[in-house]
């Protein structure tokens, strides 16, 4: 028993560090945030081995929060990912009126990007910005789910090697992400109820699970226990294979 909770405690800690490196290269917290997370676990680590070493209950508090940060990941960059397509419709706004009064491509989007409150989406954008600039690196910026700021990123490349038509280019830019985000809206009403519903599944599978582990042990049971969860690790890979293959047209 001692060395599968070892066992757990290692494969946690894993999962808890590959998960916050993840969360510093997405700029989803800042690293004081992220530090402090770090150490409630090692304080949580330490308690969970000092009372719970020689228990069954030991493998189950270790990957439980291992686990959320995982579920956490995906919540929180979601919500930064809105929050970042949202600003992009008064960034582009206060680059044309800046360009209106003159001011020239980068000057307007420097002097626009300081403007944002946002610590995400300012620094997506000054990737996005040194993109435009040092054209010659032309890092896609889709690797973490951000494939509409490629599209706006050619936008003001064009805008800034070609000075002509440079507002007009940029108010039909920000008509067209309102058309996107009409259609996001639509299509994610879909998408939420079928999240929500894989959400409730897999929060019903785990209570059971705790149940289970607490109440009758988790070794007199492993083998049902490792047989339902292969199951709801082969449901869970094919409904997200039925996910990646849906279509959306505009």
């Amino acid at each position: 028993m001692i060395a599968m909770t070892l066992l757990s405690s290692q494969l946690g800690l894993m999962i808890v560090i590959r998960t916050l490196r993840s969360w510093h290269g997405k700029s989803l917290l800042s690293k004081d945030t992220l530090a402090k997370i770090g150490v409630i676990y090692f304080a949580f680590l330490f308690f969970v081995l000092l009372i719970f070493a020689t228990s069954s209950k030991a493998s189950v508090l270790l990957l439980a929060p291992a686990l959320g940060l995982i579920l956490g990941e995906r919540l929180l960059f979601y919500r930064c990912r809105k929050k970042l397509y949202q600003s992009l419709f008064p960034f582009i706004e206060a680059m044309v009126l800046r360009m209106k009064i003159g001011q020239g491509f980068r000057t307007a989007y420097g002097e626009s990007l300081n403007s944002l409150e946002d610590s995400f989406s300012r620094k997506k954008l000054e990737e996005m910005y040194q993109s435009v600039v040092f054209s010659q690196q032309n890092d896609s910026l889709t690797g973490h789910g951000l494939g509409f700021l490629d599209q706006c990123c050619q936008e003001f490349r064009k805008v800034d090697r070609q000075g002509h038509l440079a507002i007009e280019r940029l108010e039909n830019l920000k008509r067209r992400l309102k058309i996107e985000t009409h259609f996001r809206r639509k299509s994610g009403q879909v998408l939420a109820q079928v999240h929500l519903q894989g959400l409730l599944l897999a929060l019903i599978y785990l209570l059971l699970l705790a149940f289970v582990t607490f109440q009758f042990g988790l070794k007199a049971h492993w083998k049902w226990v490792s047989f339902s969860a292969v199951l709801f690790l082969f449901g869970g890979l094919w409904l997200f294979y039925l996910g990646r293959g849906m279509r959306w047209r505009l």
